[in-house]
């Protein structure tokens, strides 16, 4: 009775079973986000007359059932669609993993033989070396017997160790197969055993057809980054922007020969307008921060003056690499041919390039860092799309390293630091002779002087910004007075000193600023 009722419980399941039909899909499409992906696969059907149960299967574990659309191309009514897990894997029974396991199995056999061949030898070698004694004590050994036995231990240690060492390199090599298949038998079962998501769909046909699906799914397994290249060759010659992008995806599941669409869009960001609430004001200490690239920067950036007799060019259509299109919410980027994306690794394609029209010029902050910096300033730069991405900078093809590309900028002119130039040397001292500290009465006064110093180097002009800063007082106790800037302008709110000067080459500009602080004496300042 207990085999009858084993024998009732399966049927039914192996009768379920057939009923399905798994097809195979490939990933025509895929629209890769910021976060995120949206994955299009079709495949082909062939249908029985009457309800048909279809399963599409390894697909990513995150599938999401309010994401998923599935559309059909034949006489045939998509009745429903329903998603789940599938956490038990048969990848044993997969022709491609017999096959390694076939073969690493014959190359463990053969390895194992070469090593028991070398072991027979090394016990012979040991044998023939014990054995050396020729005659007995007594009697002594002739030279013909002498002879034969020397070229007995030459001929046979010879090719004893002639074999031992061919056998050696054979499995020198047989190793390194084998720990190829191991590794690819491991990154195999990785992906094998990891759970995949199904899709099972119910068809019915009035009859024996065939048809096409398309199915559309989101997956959180996949994003891109964009990134740029910087190229400049020549003050006097426009830059070259590349925009590229960064593609990663980790579902498992290469995509061959796939339609990629670049996003700038994030759906996995909160898509809710948002709410404001009350503003309470609290004390806040602006400090200087460090970009990426190890480039310091301050809060306040460059301040230009006004190039109201600079004429530019307007920018060129961009070289396209991938044709563009703009939605009201994002920008998206059409790759112009089918690309293979490899699970698990970085896939790095050209997007768009754009020659920009530039003025440069040079900064520097020698307070905070002894460098001068080049800057770019592109000019009507909102006509083109850019995002926020890091960027590489690339000086008559040598890398002389990174910066920022920020999309968040307001102004009609977008500045990028292109790096450090050594032949710009800029200097900050004390001047002496000015500086001073007295104790009148009850108050300290407090005389302080520097002067900058900035030589060119170069075989050409160049124009520069300095920029300096006189201390806010916050104490009415506290004075800052006798200001001396020069030709410097004074930001009346942040009381930043700005100086822009042409500089001919090989020819040195200074300049100072001065100023007087008065505090009371039981005060300690930072000066």
């Amino acid at each position: 009775m207990r085999k009858i009722v084993l024998i009732l419980f399966v049927i039914p399941i192996m009768a379920f079973s057939q009923n399905i039909t798994k097809i195979n899909t490939t990933i025509d499409e895929a629209k890769v986000f910021l976060n995120g992906a949206q994955i299009t696969r079709i495949g082909n059907l062939t249908l029985s007359k009457g309800d048909n149960k279809i399963m599409i299967t390894n697909l990513p574990d995150d599938l999401d059932p309010k994401t998923v659309t599935v559309k059909g191309q034949g006489d045939f009514i998509i009745q429903t669609v329903n998603t789940s897990i599938n956490y038990l894997s048969n990848y044993e029974n997969d022709p491609k993993y017999q096959v390694l396991k076939d073969s690493l199995k014959l190359l463990k056999n053969k390895l194992d033989q070469n090593n028991a061949y070398l072991q027979v030898y090394a016990d012979e070698e040991a044998m023939i070396k014990a054995n050396k004694t020729i005659g007995g004590t007594q009697n002594g050994t002739n030279v013909t017997e002498l002879i034969k036995a020397a070229d007995f231990f030459h001929n046979r240690l010879l090719e004893i160790k002639t074999k031992s060492l061919e056998l050696s390199y054979q499995n020198r090599d047989l190793q390194l197969i084998i720990d190829k298949i191991q590794n690819q038998l491991y990154e195999y079962e990785n992906i094998a055993k990891r759970p995949v998501g199904e899709i099972l769909i119910n068809i019915y046909a009035d009859k024996a057809t065939t048809g096409k699906l398309n199915v559309t799914y989101f997956t959180n397994y996949a994003s891109w980054i964009p990134s740029y290249d910087i190229r400049f060759t020549d003050l006097n010659k426009p830059l070259t922007l590349l925009l590229k992008g960064e593609i990663t995806q980790l579902t498992g599941e290469n995509w061959q020969n796939t339609k990629i669409i670049l996003s700038s869009s994030n759906p996995t960001i909160s898509q809710q307008k948002p709410q404001l609430f009350p503003w309470y004001l609290s004390v806040y200490n602006p400090q200087r921060y460090l970009g990426r690239g190890n480039i310091e920067q301050t809060t306040t950036g460059v301040i230009l003056m006004e190039d109201k007799d600079y004429e530019y060019t307007k920018s060129p259509a961009p070289t396209m690499m991938a044709t563009s299109s703009e939605t009201p919410i994002s920008m998206e980027y059409t790759l112009e041919a089918r690309i293979d994306v490899p699970t698990y690794q970085e896939k790095l394609v050209n997007i768009q390039s754009y020659e920009m029209p530039a003025k440069y010029l040079y900064y520097t902050a020698p307070k905070v860092d002894p460098d001068a910096f080049l800057i770019a300033n592109i000019y009507d730069w909102g006509k083109n799309y850019f995002l926020n991405g890091e960027a590489n900078i690339y000086y008559e093809n040598s890398f002389v390293g990174t910066t920022n590309i920020s999309s968040y900028q307001v102004e009609d002119t977008m500045q990028i630091s292109l790096g450090r130039d050594k032949s710009v040397i800029v200097k900050r001292d004390v001047i002496k002779d000015s500086t001073s500290k007295q104790i009148i009465g009850s108050k300290v006064k407090y005389n302080r002087a520097f002067e900058m110093t900035v030589r060119n180097n170069k075989k050409y002009p160049i124009e520069i910004i300095i920029e300096d800063q006189l201390p806010i007082s916050q104490q009415k106790e506290i004075e800052v007075t006798d200001i001396e800037v020069g030709n410097g302008k004074i930001d009346p709110d942040t009381k930043i000193v700005t100086w822009r000067y042409t500089i001919q080459p090989n020819a040195t500009v200074k300049t100072t600023i001065k100023y007087v602080v008065k505090s009371p004496k039981e005060l300690n300042l930072a000066l």
